[in-house]
This record gives C-alpha cells, sequence and structure tokens, in this order.
C-alpha cells in the first residue's frame, strides 16, 4: 500500500514543503521547486519515521564531505573517522585517541555555518583536550565567526527562517 504525507522540512536554516512517499520497504521525500533535491532510501518494514533522520544524516554527510578536506589542510591534521548520529544533549564529539568524530545529524537542519562550526570545534579537539584558553584562541585564529554559529545553535528562533 502506497502512503503520501504533506511535511515541512527544516534545511539548512530554511523551510521547505515535502512530500513523503512510503511503499513497503522503500521511502522518498519529495521537495517543492525551489529545493531541487530527491531521497530515496530504504526503510526497515517500511518504518517512516526512519526517513527523517537518514535524510538528515544523508545532507550533512554531504555537506561534510565539501568542507573537511579544506580545514585538515588548514589544521594539518589526518582524516579522522566520522560518524553521524542523532543525539539529544550534544551537536557533536570527538575521541582525539581513537581518530573519530561524531556529529549531530540534526546539524542539517540549521544554516550550513552551523556544521562547520562543530566539524572545526570538534577538529580542534584534537590539539586541545579541554575548552581551555588554548583551545578558543585556536578557534578565533581558525574560525573568527564561531561565536554566532554557537549562539544559533544554543538560542534558534522559533518559527522564523535562519540566516545562512
Amino acid at each position: 500500500m502506497r502512503q503520501i504525507k504533506n511535511y515541512q522540512i527544516h534545511l539548512w536554516g530554511r523551510i521547505y514543503g515535502a512530500t513523503m512517499e512510503i511503499q513497503g520497504e522503500e521511502g522518498a521525500l519529495f521537495f517543492e521547486k525551489t529545493l531541487q533535491t530527491k531521497y530515496k532510501t530504504s526503510l526497515d518494514k517500511g518504518n517512516a519515521s526512519l526517513l527523517f533522520p537518514k535524510f538528515y544524516r544523508a545532507m550533512l554527510s554531504e555537506e561534510i564531505d565539501k568542507k573537511i578536506s579544506f580545514w585538515l589542510k588548514k589544521l594539518d591534521l589526518p582524516h579522522p573517522a566520522i560518524g553521524y548520529a542523532t543525539m539529544k544533549s550534544r551537536w557533536g564529539s570527538c575521541r582525539p585517541i581513537r581518530g573519530r568524530i561524531t556529529l549531530n545529524s540534526d546539524l542539517a537542519r540549521y544554516p550550513r555555518g552551523c556544521s562547520e562550526y562543530v566539524l572545526v570545534h570538534e577538529l580542534l579537539h584534537f590539539f586541545h583536550l579541554h575548552h581551555n584558553h588554548q583551545f578558543y584562541k585556536l578557534f578565533d585564529l581558525n574560525f573568527p565567526s564561531w561565536p554566532k554559529y554557537k549562539a544559533l545553535l544554543r538560542y534558534p528562533r522559533k518559527n522564523t527562517l535562519l540566516d545562512s
């Protein structure tokens, strides 16, 4: 049986109309004309609630793939393993000893600069484990606009479009 539902999707700080189509084990999101994206995936037992986390993970992964090379070269770091998860109380985490960072998939809902801010934040933990003076000095040096994006993530404006 085919199910069709209409939704509003928050992506990169904007709101888009989307249509979700579920048929058996397949799910797809189709967006209004202003967003030229279509997303298809398989669903476990046709569970439509899994479509949105998978969608946000895919969008964030695509965005991070575009940015990571620049930052690794600028910071002179080897490529860490990057994971994506839905987290309730964090935007990211870093395990320097394991060479791994994890980013919250919900970052795809916010302006692109927010995901870059969290990426740089986690990469800087390879230099300084704690949020000390040296950590923020390095942050200021490499990504001076970070306070703007930190504020957007901490105090998102409700029911308004966020600036990119």
